[in-house]
């Protein structure tokens, strides 16, 4: 009864953390995909959701570093709750590019943003694959995403 005792707790301490590395590799190799939350610059899904270890990656670095590059130094960087902790981390822990304005964009606002607030300065959204929650459907009639590094930059439409 000690042994089996022994065996479970054994059990109980090996086989999740090999069940979080490996079923990322198995599903990559089925091309099964488990999750349908959209993709995010440098960031594998499969491992980001599944393997709770995140040592030795630095893709949401990457990122943030990389799009408030882009974006600098007075840009505007819209980008939802996923993307935006690594930006204003970098920003104001690391202070990278602390002139890049950082907001969360709110769809019904953003012709109106783009021609008030921000005119005069260059506006970018860090994803454009989630189309309601960045208000490109608000924003295609006379806007254009350009992509900048691996944000967008929105810029008017040619009205010749």
């Amino acid at each position: 009864a000690e042994q089996a005792g022994l065996l479970l707790a054994g059990l109980a301490l090996f086989v999740p953390p090999a069940a979080y590395g490996t079923i990322p590799v198995i599903t990559e190799r089925l091309g099964v995909r488990l999750f349908s939350a959209r993709s995010a610059p440098y960031r594998d899904n499969a491992r980001f959701f599944l393997v709770p270890w995140k040592n030795g990656t630095d893709g949401a670095h990457r990122f943030a570093r990389e799009a408030l590059f882009a974006a600098g130094p007075d840009g505007v960087l819209l980008a939802d709750f996923t993307l935006l902790a690594p930006l204003e981390y970098a920003q104001r822990v690391e202070g990278c590019l602390p002139g890049v304005t950082l907001e969360s964009p709110v769809p019904q606002r953003m012709l109106e943003d783009l021609k008030g607030r921000w005119s005069g300065r260059r506006v970018f959204l860090a994803a454009i694959d989630e189309r309601q929650a960045y208000g490109i459907d608000w924003l295609e009639g006379e806007y254009e995403f350009r992509p900048e590094g691996p944000i967008y930059e929105v810029i008017p439409k040619r009205r010749d």
